[in-house]
């Protein structure tokens, strides 16, 4: 797996760049003076600026994520995995037990047993 934190953290750190300027452009606002809105009008550019950068930073990190979850190798996707009963050599145990020899089988050997078709006497 690729490792995406730097990517993440960069746009992590454009999307904090962008609010930091929001949040001084609604304070500036806030204070409702000429001069105040008038700094907050030229503060917009800077916004401008810091939404691209933190779109392309988001957009880069999330292309980058989407092409890391593209598996190369497809095969294992429609290949049926392997059964571990048929590479146990266990499994090649008897077909049929009385019920003292299966309660005597740990639970793996008692569950490859069942598996394997076998069948149990009283």
């Amino acid at each position: 797996m690729a490792n995406l934190k730097p990517l993440l953290d960069a746009a992590q750190k454009a999307d904090m760049e962008m609010i930091q300027i929001r949040d001084e452009i609604l304070r500036l606002a806030e204070e409702g003076t000429e001069d105040s809105v008038n700094k907050a009008k030229d503060l917009r550019s800077k916004l401008d600026e810091a939404k691209v950068k933190a779109e392309e930073a988001n957009r880069l990190y999330t292309s980058v994520r989407d092409a890391s979850l593209v598996n190369d190798n497809v095969a294992p996707l429609f290949t049926a995995p392997a059964d571990p009963a048929k590479d146990d050599p266990k499994a090649e145990a008897p077909k049929v037990m009385n019920r003292a020899e299966f309660a005597a089988l740990k639970p793996a050997e008692r569950m490859i047993f069942t598996r394997s078709g076998g069948k149990i006497t009283d």
